[in-house]
């Protein structure tokens, strides 16, 4: 877990052209793996919040400032943000729900990524509209807008 977190905070705080590429790609590999294994593994569960919100947030910021090296993992980590998308459903946590929305959108912008997005089209779609009955208007708001997005891959 430790060095999940010295990972994140890495990718999160320090700009990726004074890490370099190569230890980029590196910590990109520690960020999917660590990614598999809070949502995957029960022993995280006492962690998943904690866990999964640094996660996706150096997600985000690798799919927005290092699409190149992001963009390999990109469809293989769909189904996994589709999953915490449906236990941020569960426990209600607004703020995660919208993250994993946002890795979901940001997604379909990366380089090399359509071709894999395209093929888990449906299985997206079909979960986002469950999301659309979400309580939270935010949540039903992103949702809709992470739909459309996805609906429209060609």
């Amino acid at each position: 877990l430790g060095a999940l977190v010295t990972t994140c905070h890495l990718m999160c705080c320090v700009p990726t052209a004074a890490l370099g590429e190569q230890k980029t790609k590196s910590l990109a590999g520690i960020l999917v793996r660590g990614l598999v294994e809070c949502v995957e593994s029960e022993k995280m569960l006492p962690y998943f919040r904690y866990c999964v919100n640094i996660v996706l947030a150096s997600w985000i910021k690798l799919m927005v400032v290092a699409q190149d090296v992001a963009s390999p993992y990109a469809a293989s980590l769909v189904p996994y943000f589709l999953k915490i998308c449906s236990m941020c459903a569960a426990c209600e946590d607004v703020a995660l729900h919208l993250m994993s929305l946002q890795c979901l959108l940001d997604v379909t912008h990366l380089p090399g990524a359509r071709k894999g997005c395209i093929m888990q089209k449906s299985t997206v779609v079909m979960h986002l509209s469950s999301a659309t009955d979400h309580p939270s208007h935010t949540v039903r708001q992103a949702a809709v807008q992470v739909r459309n997005e996805w609906c429209i891959l060609e």
